[in-house]
């Protein structure tokens, strides 16, 4: 019994070992995976475990694990999105000041 525990602990990994071992700075990602489908934990067990087979398939798959969480990924994009109209509206004021000189 105790061989048996031992080997499928070995087969399961937390949030925490798995954030560890895709370089993810917080378990949220891992969370954030498991939410949009991409992740699944196994179901027998009360707390998050993954099955190490499913890790690899999804290592071996290439995918893009983008570890951001969809919250961060909307601030970034709201971000990039207000430096872009900042961008322009400096190339504008730019164009104005070279109209100005010439």
């Amino acid at each position: 019994m105790v061989k048996e525990s031992l080997i499928i602990e070995r087969e399961l990994l937390t949030r925490e070992e798995l954030a560890k071992r895709w370089n993810f700075k917080s378990v949220r990602a891992i969370e954030a995976l498991e939410q949009n489908g991409t992740l699944k934990r196994v179901p027998a067990i009360s707390v998050p475990r993954y099955s190490l087979r499913q890790i690899e398939e999804l290592e071996n798959a290439g995918l893009d694990l983008n570890p951001l969480s969809p919250v961060e990924r909307k601030r970034l994009t709201k971000k990039i999105e207000a430096l872009e109209i900042e961008n322009q509206e400096l190339k504008d004021k730019l164009n104005v000041v070279k109209m100005a000189v010439n």
